[in-house]
């Protein structure tokens, strides 16, 4: 009795070992393509207008067109005064690759504030 629980035991172990490793090998195959691509900061603008930047991430793997919804207005102190931009919104922003739009992209937050405050400063520098 014993003998045959040793064995079950052993061929449950060894079906579940080969399960595993199927499993593994269909998660790390190199030949499928990413589900989701990350675009990562540092960015680097080409380009910028009032409403739109063209921007590319520093390993040039991705093309950022951004549209977004800025303000200008004049601010200063009773001593000076000077021209400020305030950026309000991102409204919109495609991602290209190498092979065109990439429709399933992910951005995290904290990537998404880095560049807001770069077209913010951008567009203050360019006033």
């Amino acid at each position: 009795m014993n003998a045959k629980l040793n064995v079950i035991k052993s061929n449950m172990l060894v079906g579940t070992g080969a399960i595993a490793l199927l499993v593994s090998a269909f998660v790390l195959d190199p030949t499928q393509e990413p589900q989701q691509q990350i675009v990562t900061a540092p960015f680097i603008i080409d380009e910028i207008s009032s409403d739109s930047a063209t921007v590319y991430t520093e390993d040039d793997r991705f093309t950022l067109k951004v549209e977004f919804d800025s303000r200008t207005f004049g601010d200063g102190n009773s001593y000076q005064s000077w021209n400020d931009v305030e950026l309000n919104q991102i409204k919109d922003i495609k991602v290209y690759g190498d092979h065109g739009e990439v429709a399933d992209y992910y951005l995290d937050q904290v990537d998404v504030s880095i560049l807001a405050n770069q077209l913010e400063k951008e567009l203050r520098d360019r006033l």
